[in-house]
């Protein structure tokens, strides 16, 4: 340190100088050249916000409902059920996947999970059977076709097959599903189906006090309602948006794509 009271440090090849000696001063420019670093490196470091934090506020609004069964519409693998029980959910999960290597991969995360039932079809308006695109990354695989914007904005998603599925609306077996259950939630990924999903829905929404959608901001698939109609179609049933969080971002343009939204009967 030289003589002209002016100190200097490095953290790569940031530079910043202390011309303020005070303790809280150094402290705030040492906090800023974390940030700096971390930020070159790609990451952020922020303080730890609750309210902000979709784990906690769903796990918060589960209890204020009495939620004791979720219902886990489009779960892939089981990300979303393993999830819920890392951020403390034990209630029951009921998880539905039409694909079927998907389905594989899902029964098997669920087999030492006593309160986790999973289920190989698809829900939607009607009984009967309909052709699943399969996407290259599988969590993208829909009932309808997929629109460019898209496949523009995740290559990897591109469809390379299909499969016929099994497709049951909720209302058909809900009374089975529900039997002993306080509080019902329900989540839905479907990528691009979610309106099938509620209309086949439609009678079970009036007991089911909360829900998580897919919401997409732009077509991405063909004939898909978007977030605005989805808001007012939940709505019909008392439920309110509570929490909106980022899903799906086109990295290239920075444009919001979907976003996911949380709903309770408030």
């Amino acid at each position: 340190m030289g003589e002209s009271g002016i100190r200097e440090a490095r953290v790569r090849q940031f530079k910043i100088t202390f011309r303020d000696h005070s303790p809280v001063n150094m402290v705030k420019t040492l906090k800023n050249i974390v940030k700096q670093s971390l930020k070159h490196a790609g990451l952020n470091l922020t303080r730890y916000d609750p309210l902000r934090d979709p784990s906690k506020v769903l796990r918060t609004f589960l209890t204020r409902a009495d939620v004791n069964l979720v219902l886990d519409v489009g779960a892939n693998t089981g990300q979303y059920a393993k999830w819920l029980r890392q951020s403390g959910y034990t209630g029951r999960i009921c998880s539905f996947e039409p694909l079927k290597s998907a389905f594989e991969v899902l029964r098997r995360n669920a087999a030492a999970d006593r309160d986790w039932d999973v289920f190989n079809f698809a829900l939607g308006a009607q009984a009967g059977t309909a052709i699943l695109n399969v996407a290259g990354n599988s969590y993208s695989s829909s009932l309808l076709g997929m629109m460019p914007r898209h496949a523009e904005a995740a290559p990897e998603s591109g469809y390379t097959g299909s499969e016929s599925v099994v497709v049951q609306p909720l209302d058909d077996i809900f009374s089975g599903l529900a039997a002993g259950a306080s509080g019902i939630f329900m989540k839905i990924d479907a990528q691009g189906y979610t309106r099938e999903i509620l209309i086949g829905a439609r009678a079970s929404l009036h007991v089911i006090r909360g829900v998580q959608l897919e919401m997409s901001l732009t077509s991405l698939y063909e004939g898909e309602a978007l977030i605005g109609e989805l808001i007012c179609e939940v709505a019909r049933f008392g439920l309110s948006p509570v929490f909106i969080r980022p899903e799906f971002t086109d990295r290239e343009t920075g444009q919001q794509l979907q976003v996911d939204g949380i709903f309770f009967k408030l």
